[in-house]
């Protein structure tokens, strides 16, 4: 009786940190990313693609993978940690290690993805892979039909994600 006990506090403590890594993360991306875009987005997306204006050479692209990089570094200390804890169950370790694997999966493909989009010609681009779906950030201006669509071929391919987001960044 005191073993289920243990695994619901540890499950139920996990919880909690996760919910509070992503609290602190959507403050961070609140205050960092909306301070490097000067100018507007624009409402109307071409298919799924988002413009944002008036971003400084670089500044944009460099903080999203700050940022991504540490929310990563949360998930995995927090993973860790319960594989590290003497007190988790076996499964909850185990779960732990699945989720440790599919953020390494997604962290090689994401710098795939973002090498391929590059070699395509653009000058920048940042990949975020989640459960159902994947963004594309993109330096361009104009994406044109047939850009987009190599983007989507590229991401599909790579993350068999058929759920794709493009954001395009001047």
């Amino acid at each position: 009786m005191m073993v289920l006990k243990r695994k619901q506090i540890v499950m139920a403590t996990l919880i909690v940190m996760v919910g509070i890594a992503g609290y602190l993360n959507w403050q961070y991306e609140e205050t960092s990313v909306d301070e490097p875009v000067s100018g507007t987005v624009q409402e109307e997306p071409v298919g799924q693609v988002q413009m944002v204006d008036g971003v400084e050479n670089g500044d944009y692209f460099a903080a999203c993978r700050v940022n991504r990089e540490s929310v990563r570094a949360k998930s995995l200390e927090i993973l860790n940690a319960t594989i590290n804890n003497a007190n988790s169950s076996q499964e909850a370790k185990e779960q732990a290690q699945e989720k440790i694997m599919v953020i390494s999966k997604n962290v090689e493909t994401e710098g795939n993805i973002e090498n391929l989009i590059k070699a395509k010609g653009f000058a920048d681009a940042v990949v975020f892979i989640a459960e159902d779906s994947v963004t594309v950030t993109v330096r361009a201006q104009g994406l044109t039909a047939p850009e987009t669509a190599r983007i989507k071929d590229i991401v599909s391919e790579h993350a068999k994600e058929n759920n794709i987001k493009i954001v395009e960044v001047n």
